[in-house]
Order: structure tokens, then sequence, then C-alpha cells
């Protein structure tokens, strides 16, 4: 009886915000399998040492965390519509327990890339320290050149 109770512009509008709410999980679920794709490439990257591409995958790293952060501003609000609805759309909770399992992921591959820089960042660092110029000594070092000039006027 509780069901009759809702008018028809109020369930438009359940329907609405399900459908609204919905749409932004599953594009929030695209960015994620996206970021994702970019860490696990970098990751290649990082271990063939093609730091060019890291530079790339680093800048299009920030782009989809900021496209996702702009997603979650609005799923937010979304989320406490929804939950005020109480909808019962089964394929909400299934989309939202797929976004947590990406973004474990996404936070376990970073963390992966990160280790994985730092041993790449320590290896240069030391082949840097054993690193010896040949050029080092100046021309101007050896004993035999004089040290004063005389000039005759």
């Amino acid at each position: 009886m509780a069901a009759m109770d809702i008018t028809r512009e109020e369930l438009d509008e359940r329907v609405a915000i399900v459908k609204r709410f919905r749409g932004i999980l599953e594009e929030q679920r695209e960015k994620f399998r996206e970021y994702l794709t970019v860490l696990e490439k970098q990751h290649t990257k990082i271990e063939q040492g093609d730091s060019e591409s890291v530079a790339i995958h680093s800048e299009l790293q920030e782009k989809i965390v900021s496209s996702i952060g702009a997603l979650q501003k609005v799923a937010a609000p979304m989320e406490a519509l929804y939950k005020k609805t109480h909808s019962c759309d089964s394929y909400i909770p299934e989309i939202q327990t797929e976004l947590l399992s990406l973004r474990d992921k996404v936070s376990k591959q970073n963390v992966r890339n990160q280790e994985l820089l730092r041993l790449k960042m320590g290896d240069l660092q030391k082949d840097m320290r054993a690193f010896k110029n040949p050029y080092r000594r100046s021309v101007y070092s050896s004993s035999s050149t004089a040290s004063v000039v005389q000039m005759d006027v």
C-alpha cells in the first residue's frame, strides 16, 4: 500500500535519480579501468627504463585522477539521494562493489609502480656515483705549467 502513496511525479524523480546515479557509477568504473591500464603500462615502461613514456603516463594519470575526482563530487550527493529514495536497483550495488575492487587494484598497482621507481632511482644514483669522468682533470692543473706570466714591453 505504501507504493500506492507515491505519485507519478515522485516515481519519475526516483527513476531519474537511479538512472543518473548508475550513469555516474558506470563512468567512474570506466575511468578506474582506464587508470589501471595506464598504471600497468607505466609499470612496463619503468621496467624498460623509458623515462619519456613514464612522464607521459604520469601526465595522463593526473588527468584521469582529476576526472575521477570530479565524478566523485557528483556521485556523493547522488548516492545520498539514491539512499533517501530507498530504490532497489540491484545493478547499483554490483557497480559499487566493482568500483571498490578497481580502487583496490589501482592502489596496489600504484604502490608497485612507486616501489619500482624507487629501485630504479637508487640504481641510477649508484651508477652516477660510480661514473668516472675522464675529463675531470683540468688542463690547467698539471704542475709543469708556469704559474707566473712575464711580459716585456
